[in-house]
């Protein structure tokens, strides 16, 4: 008998809190910010009057626990939000090889969580860019 797992993947708008993809440019000149947005929408079934409150975190290195943009709290209305991170790479954090092709890869991540009804629901959007 060989055992078999079966995932189910989730569409991209179940739940109360709908995730857009992160915009932002995918190459940064060295020394220079750049904005990245993540729209926040509610779903039709979530309710008009009342924000969902939403906690954000994000993680922008090679290796995440090192540097991180400073987390968020969002309270999102039937209108929707947007969380947006202005980050400057530090080429600092490049590694020899990457010093030797004068190019940084780096990935954004970010991370929402919010409560519906008795449970936690976290979801996350990337986006990767490069330094040049």
């Amino acid at each position: 008998m060989i055992p078999v797992a079966v995932f189910k993947v989730r569409e991209k708008d179940e739940g109360l809190l709908i995730l857009d993809d992160i915009v932002g440019p995918a190459e940064v000149i060295e020394g220079r910010e750049a904005e990245f947005r993540l729209r926040l929408a509610r779903s039709p079934g979530a309710g008009l009057f009342e924000e969902l409150r939403v906690d954000v975190e994000g993680s922008y290195a090679r290796e995440p626990e090192h540097e991180s943009p400073r987390n968020q709290v969002l309270y999102v209305s039937y209108q929707g939000a947007d969380v947006v991170y202005r980050l400057k790479p530090d080429t600092q954090d490049a590694t020899v090889e990457e010093r030797q092709q004068g190019v940084m890869e780096r990935t954004l991540a970010i991370t929402v969580s919010y409560r519906e009804g008795r449970r936690t629901v976290r979801k996350a959007e990337r986006i990767g860019s490069r330094c040049d």
